[in-house]
């Protein structure tokens, strides 16, 4: 993925000391835009700074939309191998720390593939809770004329998965 814009803007925020004596400071982009291929990513991001450095207690936020998007790219960007793909769409609100984060978001998928299973589309509302809870809801999805729905849950930590599908 490419940036199309190359300069941060300023938050006019001066660094500032903690409690701790820890030098703190904020990198905020605004109306940022990814392109690659057909794909699109628009995002506004945030993230404090501890002594110049992003740590796994870091505060950080995250708004951004996306179209046209290889899933098997963003995977290789996230460092995560599922055996999912497709071409995806959606929206999603993340903040918290890398350590604990939170969000929400919507999800479309498709001309899919998963676990060697081809499908038309797949759409999703997902939450992510405190803890790496992981909740799909309103879950459907089409192959030909046949239909999926439910709701899934997975906890990122437990590596505990549970689902309702009909």
């Amino acid at each position: 993925y490419s940036a199309e814009r190359t300069a941060l803007p300023e938050t006019g925020k001066p660094s500032q000391k903690s409690a701790s004596g820890d030098r703190l400071s904020e990198i905020r982009i605004d109306s940022g835009r990814l392109l690659r291929g057909g794909a699109v990513i628009q995002f506004n991001a945030g993230l404090e700074l501890k002594d110049g450095a992003f740590t796994r207690q870091s505060p950080f936020s995250m708004d951004a939309s996306f179209r046209n998007a290889n899933l098997e790219e963003l995977q290789n960007l996230a460092g995560t191998r599922l055996p999912i793909r497709g071409t995806l769409q959606g929206s999603c609100r993340v903040s918290g720390t890398i350590q604990d984060p939170h969000g929400e978001g919507n999800i479309v998928l498709t001309s899919g593939e998963a676990y060697g299973e081809s499908f038309e589309r797949l759409t999703a509302q997902l939450t992510l809770q405190s803890g790496g809870l992981l909740s799909a809801q309103q879950i459907r999805l089409q192959k030909g004329k046949g239909v999926l729905q439910g709701e899934a849950a997975a906890g990122m930590q437990t590596q505990q998965v549970r689902f309702s599908l009909t």
